[in-house]
C-alpha cells in the first residue's frame, strides 16, 4: 500500500515501502531519476545499497521500492521542502534552458545554506561546441560560440562555481550518451541511416564522436555521489578512443542491417540541416527526425576531449551491438533498404 504525504505541492510517495521516518538523512536525492540517464544512475546506486530518493517534476510510478517525490525543482520553496534532510544531491534534470538555470540556482542556494552538503551536477561537453583542438578539464568554455542548451548548461556551471560558492560540487561533463534506448544518439541516428539520410559524410563526418556509454556514465556519477570529495571540481566523461562520426555511422549501420550506408554529399547534408530547420519543431511533433545545423557542425568538429584514464569505458562494438539490438527489437517490422 502506498503512503502519500504532501509538502506544499510536493508529493512524497513510495511503492511497497512506506516511509517510516520524516527526514531523509543519509539518503541521496536524484533529480531526474525517471529520465534516460537518471534511471541508470538510480539502478547503479540501488545495486550499491544506497538509499535513493527520486525526484521528478511528474511521477509515473515509483521503481525499486524507492522513495519518490514529485516536485517542481525550479521553485525555491519546493526545492527546500523536497531536499529536507538530504546531504547529497545528483542533478540529472532535463528540460528547456530556463529549467536548467532555475534548478541550478536553487541547488546552489541549498548547497551553500549548510556545511557538509555535496552536489553532483551533470553538465555537457557541448559547452565546448566548435572549440577545436585539445580540451582539458581546465579549459575555459567560450560563451560567444554557444546558444540554447549548451549556453544554459554553461550558465549552470557558472552559477555553481562562482567565487562566493560554497560546499562540495563535482560537475561532470559527458559527451554523447549512447546505449540501449538512447533516443538522440542511437535511435534517431539509426532511423536516419535506414532512411538513407545519413551515412558516409566524407570530410563533413570526420569529426570526433565523443561518446560515453550510459552505464559507464551512471557508474561515474554514482561513485562520485557515494564518495564526495571536498571543493569544486570538473570531470569530463568520454570514451578513451572515440571514433569519427563516419565510423560510428558505418558500425551502427552494419549492426542494424545497412551494410553500406550511402555517401551523403555536402549539398544534400546542407539541405537536411538548413531547409528543414525552420520547421524543425513541427517536424519533431509529427515524429519526423531532423538533422539540425548544430548536429551538422558536430559531425565535423575536431575537438578532442581529455578525460581521466580511470573512467570506465565499454568497448564501442559491444556497446553499439547492445544498443542496435534494442533498436531492432523496438522496430521489428521496419525493413532496412536494399
Amino acid at each position: 500500500m502506498q503512503e502519500r504525504n504532501y509538502i506544499g505541492s510536493a508529493h512524497l510517495s513510495t511503492s511497497g515501502c512506506p516511509i517510516k521516518d520524516t527526514t531523509m538523512s543519509g539518503r541521496i536525492a536524484l533529480i531526474g531519476s525517471q529520465g534516460y540517464l537518471g534511471s541508470h544512475v538510480s539502478a547503479a546506486l540501488g545495486h550499491a545499497g544506497c538509499r535513493v530518493v527520486g525526484i521528478n517534476r511528474r511521477w509515473h510510478g515509483a521503481p525499486h521500492d524507492q522513495p519518490a517525490i514529485a516536485a517542481d525543482m525550479t521553485q525555491p520553496a519546493l526545492t527546500e521542502a523536497a531536499l529536507f534532510g538530504i546531504d547529497t544531491v545528483i542533478n540529472c534534470a532535463a528540460g528547456p534552458p530556463l529549467t536548467h538555470t532555475a534548478i541550478a540556482m536553487n541547488l546552489r542556494n541549498w548547497r551553500d545554506a549548510a556545511p557538509g552538503r555535496a552536489l553532483v551536477h551533470v553538465s555537457t561537453l557541448a559547452v565546448f561546441a566548435g572549440h577545436g583542438g585539445v580540451v582539458t578539464e581546465a579549459t575555459a568554455p567560450q560563451a560567444h560560440r554557444l546558444r540554447g542548451y549548451a549556453m544554459a548548461k554553461l550558465q549552470t556551471e557558472r552559477l555553481l562555481t562562482a567565487r562566493d560558492a560554497m560546499g562540495d560540487t563535482l560537475i561532470i561533463r559527458p559527451g554523447c550518451i549512447y546505449g540501449p534506448g538512447s533516443k538522440p544518439w542511437v535511435d534517431r541516428i539509426a532511423r536516419l541511416i535506414r532512411a538513407g539520410r545519413l551515412g558516409d559524410l566524407g570530410k563533413l563526418g570526420a569529426g570526433v564522436c565523443p561518446l560515453i556509454h550510459v552505464r559507464d556514465l551512471a557508474d561515474i556519477i554514482a561513485e562520485a555521489a557515494m564518495r564526495p570529495l571536498p571543493g569544486l571540481r570538473i570531470q569530463h566523461a568520454v570514451t578513451a578512443e572515440p571514433p569519427s562520426w563516419n565510423a560510428y555511422f558505418r558500425v551502427l549501420g552494419g549492426l542494424i542491417g545497412v551494410e553500406q550506408p550511402p555517401r551523403i554529399n555536402a549539398m544534400t547534408l546542407a539541405a537536411e540541416a538548413w531547409l528543414r530547420h525552420p520547421a524543425a519543431r513541427i517536424l519533431r511533433r509529427t515524429g519526423t527526425d531532423t538533422i539540425s545545423p548544430s548536429m551538422r557542425s558536430l559531425f565535423r568538429d575536431q575537438t578532442v576531449y581529455a578525460a581521466p584514464a580511470s573512467i570506465p569505458s565499454t568497448p564501442l562494438l559491444n556497446g553499439l551491438a547492445e544498443a542496435a539490438a534494442a533498436f531492432l527489437a523496438a522496430v521489428p517490422t521496419s525493413p532496412a533498404p536494399a
